[in-house]
C-alpha cells in the first residue's frame, strides 16, 4: 500500500499541529469505514506523536479488531477455495479478500463484511454440494435465485455457517440482473490470472477488469437511493489503490474500449476521476476525457457530507425512493413486473425462513401479511415521490437529458 506523499504529509502534520475534533473524525472515519486506514497513517507520521494517546489506542484497537475478524473470514476462505480446488472449479477472488492480501498486503486494513467468489454458472450445482459439506447452506431471498418452483432472478447466492458469522456470497455474474448495464462475463474469464490468496492458488480478474468492476459496484451503491448519496470512503479508496499497485501494467485502451462496448463511460469515469483528482492516483488525462463524455453527476464533496442511517424515518424513504428508481432501469414491463411479484409474494422457502414458519400450511396466511407490507412499501413510494422529486430536481433534470 502506498504511504502518503512528501506534501501530503506535510499537510497532515499542520493540520494535526490543529486543534481537532477527534470524537468526530473517529467516528466518520467508522462510517466511511476507513479507520484502519486512518490509523496505518498516522502511526507513520511522527510515529503517532502527534495524535492523543487515548485517540491512537481507540484506532489501534478498530485495525486489530479488523485483523482479527478478517484472519477468521480467510480461514473460512482457505477451506472453500482447497474444496473447489480438489474438484476443478474455477473460482475468482473478488473485492475485500483481493483486496486485503493481494492490493493493502495487510489484512487489517480493509474491513470485509463477507467474502466474495465468482463462479462459472454451470459450475453452480457442484460448488452448492461442496458447500454443503463445508457446512454452508443457501440463504435464500426475494429476487434470488429460486430452484424447482422459483424463477431465477439473481446473478449471486448468499451460504452461511449457522456455527460461524461468516457469510460467502457466490456470484455467476458480476451485475444483478436488474441492473441497466450489461457485461459479457465470459470475457472477464478470458482474461483471468493466477493469484495465491489465503494460502492457495486461485483466480483474480485482470487489473482493468478489476476497476470495471469497482467502478459498476460503487455505481450501484451510489445511485441506491434514485440519486448520488452516501456511499463508505473506502470504496473511492479501493480504486485508487488498484490503480496505484497495477500502475505499470493497466490496459488502459482495453478499459476505454469496454466503457464503450457496454455503455458504462459514466460510471467509469466517476469512479477513476474521484481516484485521480481527490486520491492522487494516475489516470491518463486522455482516458478520462474519452469517457466523460457527459457532465459527471456526483458532487464528491456533498456525498462525504452525507450522514448514512442518522434518520430511521429518512432511511426506510431511501430503501423505497431506491427501489422504484432501480426498477425504473430494468427494460421492459414483463421484467419490471417479473421483479415486482418476486418480492411481493417470494417462493415458499424464503416466506418459511423469512417468518420461522414451523408448518407449510400456514405459509398462505403469511403471503397475506406479506401483501399488506408490499402495498404499505408502494404507498410509502407514492407518498414520498413528491417530496423526493422537489429535493432532487437538478439530478433528475440532469438524469433525463444524458439518457434521451
Amino acid at each position: 500500500m502506498a504511504s502518503a506523499n512528501e506534501d501530503a504529509t506535510t499537510n497532515i502534520i499542520e493540520i494535526l499541529m490543529s486543534r481537532l475534533n477527534w470524537d468526530y473524525i473517529v467516528k466518520n472515519s467508522i462510517i466511511q469505514e476507513v479507520s484502519p486506514l486512518l490509523y496505518w497513517n498516522l502511526s507513520k507520521i511522527d510515529g503517532g506523536k502527534s495524535v492523543p494517546a487515548n485517540i491512537l489506542a481507540n484506532l489501534r484497537k478498530m485495525y486489530h479488531g479488523t485483523f482479527f475478524r478478517n484472519a477468521l473470514l480467510y480461514n473460512e476462505l482457505s477451506n472453500i477455495l482447497n474444496a473447489f480446488k480438489g474438484f476443478d472449479i474455477d473460482v475468482v477472488v473478488l473485492k475485500g479478500a483481493f483486496l486485503a492480501e493481494v492490493i493493502y498486503k495487510d489484512i487489517g486494513l480493509r474491513p470485509m463484511n463477507d467474502i466474495d467468489l465468482l463462479i462459472k454458472k454451470e459450475d453452480f450445482q457442484r460448488v452448492k454440494m461442496e458447500m454443503a459439506k463445508l457446512m454452508y447452506y443457501p440463504k435464500i431471498f426475494p429476487s434470488k435465485i429460486r430452484e424447482n418452483r422459483c424463477t431465477t432472478l439473481s446473478e449471486e447466492l448468499q451460504f452461511k455457517n449457522q456455527d460461524r458469522t461468516s457469510i460467502i456470497e457466490i456470484h455467476w455474474d458480476i451485475l444483478p440482473v436488474q441492473s441497466p448495464f450489461k457485461i459479457d462475463i465470459s470475457k472477464l474469464w478470458e482474461n483471468v490470472k493466477p493469484v495465491k490468496i489465503a494460502g492457495i492458488e486461485s483466480l483474480m480478474l485482470a487489473p482493468e477488469d478489476i476497476l470495471l468492476h469497482l467502478c459498476l459496484h460503487l455505481d450501484k451503491h451510489l445511485y441506491s437511493s434514485g440519486a448520488p448519496s452516501a456511499t463508505p470512503l473506502r470504496n473511492y479508496c479501493d480504486i485508487a489503490e488498484v490503480i496505484r499497485h497495477y500502475k505499470e501494467t493497466i490496459n488502459w485502451s482495453y478499459l476505454l474500449q469496454s466503457s464503450k462496448n457496454y455503455g458504462i463511460e459514466e460510471p467509469i469515469y466517476q469512479g477513476l476521476s474521484v481516484a485521480s483528482q481527490c486520491f492522487g492516483a494516475f489516470v491518463p488525462a486522455e482516458i478520462l476525457r474519452q469517457l466523460n463524455s457527459v457532465e459527471s453527476s456526483v458532487d464528491f464533496e456533498n456525498i462525504l457530507k452525507t450522514k448514512r442511517g442518522s434518520d430511521p424515518k429518512k432511511e426506510e424513504t431511501r430503501i423505497a425512493i431506491g427501489y422504484l428508481w432501480q426498477l425504473s432501469k430494468v427494460n421492459g414491463i414483463w421484467n419490471k413486473a417479473r421483479i415486482i411479484s418476486g418480492d411481493a409474494f417470494p417462493c415458499s422457502e424464503y416466506m418459511m425462513q423469512r417468518y420461522s414458519i414451523k408448518n407449510e400450511k400456514q405459509v398462505y396466511v403469511y403471503y397475506v401479511i406479506r401483501f399488506r407490507s408490499a402495498i404499505n412499501f408502494g404507498l410509502n413510494i407514492l407518498w414520498n415521490l413528491p417530496f423526493y422529486i422537489s429535493n432532487n430536481q437538478d439530478y433528475i433534470i440532469s438524469a433525463l437529458e444524458r439518457w434521451r
